[in-house]
C-alpha cells in the first residue's frame, strides 16, 4: 500500500461526514460524495469523529493546515479508524473488487454441506502469481 496522506484522508473524511446524504437539491436523491451513517451508531462514535477540526496556521509566511482536538483529553480513535478504513477502500486493489458482484453471490450453507475449497500446492500459487 502506498503511503498514506494522512492530512489529506482526514480532509476527504470530514467532509464526507459534513455533507448531508439526501440534499434539497438533489430533489430526493443520493449525494454520492456524502457518508450515509446507521442511526444505530453510540454517541461516543460521533463524538470522536468529530474530535478534531482542520485549522490554517502559518509557519513564517507559508499557510499550512493542521489538525487540532476540538475537546482536548477525549478520545478520537472512530475518526483515525474511519481514516484508515477510508484509505483501504480507496486503494487500487480494493476499488477493483466488484461489490455488485460479491453482493450477488450466494451464501455458504450453514449445515455443513458445502464444498470444502480444494488447497493448493507451493508450486499452483506460484503458477498463479508468476503466469504460465
Amino acid at each position: 500500500m502506498p503511503p498514506l496522506g494522512v492530512d489529506v484522508a482526514k480532509t476527504a473524511v470530514l467532509d464526507m461526514i459534513s455533507r448531508d446524504p439526501f440534499p434539497e437539491e438533489l430533489n430526493g436523491e443520493r449525494d454520492c460524495a456524502a457518508v450515509h451513517l446507521s442511526d444505530s451508531l453510540p454517541e461516543q462514535w460521533f463524538e470522536q469523529v468529530t474530535n478534531e477540526r482542520r485549522r490554517l496556521r502559518y509557519r513564517g509566511n507559508r499557510p499550512t493546515y493542521v489538525f487540532e482536538l476540538t475537546r482536548p483529553g477525549l478520545p478520537n480513535e472512530a475518526l483515525d479508524c474511519f481514516v484508515y478504513g477510508y484509505a483501504v477502500r480507496t486503494t487500487l486493489g480494493v476499488r477493483s473488487i466488484d461489490l455488485d458482484e460479491r453482493e450477488r453471490r450466494e451464501p455458504e450453507p450453514e449445515d455443513g454441506t458445502a464444498k470444502p475449497k480444494p488447497t493448493r500446492t507451493i508450486a499452483e500459487w506460484a503458477e498463479i502469481f508468476n503466469g504460465p
